[in-house]
């Protein structure tokens, strides 16, 4: 209170600020008050502290409700503008399209410089499929709040589904470089891989795979279509067994959301004691396994007189071939 009137300020602002508190938690209303001063609660005892101190150095002073007022102004004016906004995020979330479009130019019109309502704009008209509109729109918002990330991938996405992939390239690279996202990501991959370029595709499909979302479980599966005949061997699972009569068998699952047309194997077999390949099958194939399937091929020419030889044989996956 002794600074408040040094700087100029009314100290008994103080003394109704604790009688609020104090009305507050009597009317059961302190949870927020209780959290902010779990320390220092609510009190008669502090309400009389506060009246004997400005007793002391006396009232008088500026209480700020003129500046107060001044400075949410702005605030109040455009309250309808924000209220319009969120009426029409909520009309395009139900696909009522006229009905948003009408409360997202409501918005701008009482608050034209605000990029969300530009934003929202363009999200409807995308939503519609009227890309060249929706780029419009973003493009505004970029210009009215550029370190945004949204509108970057909004219009990136929006110049991918016309086919200006370079366009939509830089817009969704100026995105990622604000905040990345697996939209983003998931786009780059495609293009990269579009182009040729496959270390950049699997590098943006594992990126946007770690998105617990619909593109994040997409991307997961483009990366495996495209990982999975570099590496075969990182995606399948593959062992071995035998049947009552001895014959050895090799067994690849297919865990992943990938159908595999044709895989190439080799049985190896290791000695027990070095661990060292001391004879090998030739190649070996597998036609045909959907996803989270298994299939297995004998493998010929071998006998196995006991459960302990089956620990010396292991199978390679050399090379697969997707399905379509």
């Amino acid at each position: 209170m002794r600074y408040m009137k040094k700087a100029g300020y009314d100290p008994t602002s103080a003394v109704t600020l604790q009688e609020t508190f104090v009305r507050l938690s009597k009317d059961q209303k302190s949870s927020f008050i209780d959290g902010l001063f779990a320390s220092h609660p609510p009190s008669m005892e502090r309400v009389n502290a506060n009246k004997a101190t400005l007793s002391e150095i006396g009232a008088g002073g500026e209480l700020g409700k003129e500046v107060y007022a001044q400075k949410i102004a702005k605030l109040k004016a455009t309250q309808s503008a924000y209220k319009a906004y969120d009426n029409g995020v909520k009309a395009l979330s139900e696909k009522s399209f006229d009905k948003a479009t009408t409360l997202a130019k409501q918005a701008v019109a009482i608050e034209p410089r605000e990029a969300r309502f530009q934003e929202l704009l363009g999200d409807i008209a995308l939503a519609q499929k009227k890309s060249a509109v929706a780029i419009t729109h973003y493009d505004k918002a970029i210009q009215l709040q550029p370190n945004y990330f949204k509108p970057h991938v909004q219009a990136g996405v929006a110049l991918f589904n016309l086919g200006r992939k370079a366009e939509a390239e830089r817009y969704l690279e100026e995105g990622n470089a604000l905040l990345p996202t697996a939209p983003s990501h998931y786009l780059l991959g495609k293009m990269a891989e579009e182009r040729g370029d496959l270390k950049m595709a699997l590098e943006n499909f594992s990126i946007a795979a770690d998105s617990n979302s619909d593109i994040g479980r997409q991307s997961s599966a483009e990366y495996v279509r495209l990982d999975l005949p570099l590496h075969p061997s990182q995606h399948l699972q593959a062992s071995t067994q035998t049947d009552n009569y001895g014959n050895l068998y090799a067994v690849v699952s297919n865990p992943t959301a990938v159908a595999i047309g044709r895989v190439q194997i080799k049985v190896v077999q290791l000695d027990a004691n070095t661990g060292r390949v001391v004879g090998e099958s030739q190649p070996l194939f597998i036609l045909g396994i959907d996803s989270g399937k298994r299939a297995e091929v004998i493998v010929p020419d071998v006998r196995l007189h006991s459960s302990k030889e089956l620990q010396s044989y292991k199978v390679l996956v050399e090379s697969v071939v997707l399905g379509r």
